[in-house]
């Protein structure tokens, strides 16, 4: 079991350059991540702390960094980065702890994981590169076909529904495969050797970020496998194929109807914002209430809850949503479904006859 544990500080330049680098190495000029998409440009300063140090050890050593001008008034950030290194499963968990110094002066921490698998140490890894490789040489090939499909067909080629999810299929592998590529290049030489003292900062949240990024793409690509299923599904059975056509049909109206649903919900979600954020915790920011609003539409309102904090407010708010959000947003898209399942069924009755 590797365990290191380390600090990062992300500062401006200032009159305490020179005292900072007596006490702190600089760290590499890339992106830092600090959780929740957030990322931060710029280089640093970095210190170890071993775990061989005691709790006053370390205690002592952050008070000797602030008084050698490590952090001052224009630091912009400080991260606690802790990384765990399993060596049964291969696996590493890197722990980052984040303070960011915001100009006013409040400080805001945030706290996150990242788990990642790293190079080819067990049979298994070696096992799943040589499939992922195999994945990849099926999709050069059927990209290669598609791509003279295009030149033969031309403006026809976008007609088919096969071929835009297979562009899009296409589309998710190539970003995943440049995402793979950038990983192996940044952690290849760096698990090639052993970890030494003298080795420089490393920046396994990164690292963690980029395999988020390979999960979150290849989890997007399942789900156009999974709609082009349906769609070779549509061509051997007529249920299908309507349903289908029904969903088709209908996204235009759908999308207009998602569009003035969505301003509803914001209108609602602000207003709730604006009346109780100060008295009610699901209502405390924009955000929040955002997603409370949209969760309302199949949960409801606590109106009990916002009853206490206006009696009347409370009950306008909570019928007006009710009626507006729920009544009607649901029932217009339930008639439009029905409509055009019912035009599609007529159709069909009348190619047979």
């Amino acid at each position: 079991m590797l365990d290191t544990s380390r600090t990062y500080a992300l500062s401006r330049p200032n009159t305490n350059a020179r005292r900072r680098t007596q006490c702190a190495n600089r760290a590499p000029n890339h992106t830092l991540t600090c959780g929740r998409g957030r990322a931060d440009e710029g280089g640093g300063h970095v210190v170890d702390f071993p775990l061989t140090r005691t709790g006053e050890e370390f205690v002592a050593a952050l008070h000797a960094l602030h008084a050698s001008g490590w952090v001052d008034q224009r630091t912009r950030l400080v991260l606690f980065d802790h990384l765990i290194y399993n060596n049964e499963h291969n696996a590493f968990v890197s722990v980052r702890v984040s303070f960011e110094l915001q100009p006013w002066g409040f400080v805001r921490a945030r706290v996150h994981a990242r788990t990642m698998r790293l190079g080819y140490v067990r049979g298994l890894d070696v096992g799943l590169l040589v499939l992922d490789g195999l994945v990849y040489a099926n999709v050069l090939i059927s990209l290669t076909r598609t791509l003279v499909k295009l030149v033969q067909l031309r403006g026809d080629f976008f007609k088919s529904q096969l071929n835009m999810l297979d562009l899009c299929n296409y589309t998710c592998f190539m970003v995943t495969l440049y995402f793979k590529i950038a990983l192996n290049l940044f952690t290849g030489e760096m698990l090639a050797t052993p970890p030494s003292p003298q080795d420089g900062y490393s920046d396994f949240d990164y690292v963690g970020a980029t395999v988020k990024n390979i999960s979150v793409w290849n989890g997007f690509n399942s789900l156009i496998t999974w709609a082009k299923a349906l769609t070779y599904i549509a061509l051997c059975h007529r249920a299908p194929s309507m349903l289908i056509k029904n969903i088709m049909r209908s996204a235009s109206n759908v999308a207009v109807l998602i569009c003035l649903f969505l301003l509803i919900l914001w209108a609602y979600a602000q207003a709730l914002y604006i009346c109780f954020g100060t008295q009610l915790e699901q209502w405390k920011n924009v955000n929040i209430s955002v997603l409370q609003a949209l969760g309302g539409v199949l949960g409801g309102l606590d109106v009990d809850q916002l009853r206490g904090e206006d009696q009347l407010l409370g009950v306008l708010i909570w019928m007006s949503y009710l009626f507006l959000c729920v009544i009607f947003v649901v029932n217009t898209f339930l008639a439009i479904i029905m409509y055009t399942y019912e035009e599609i069924t007529s159709e069909v009755i009348g190619s047979v006859l």
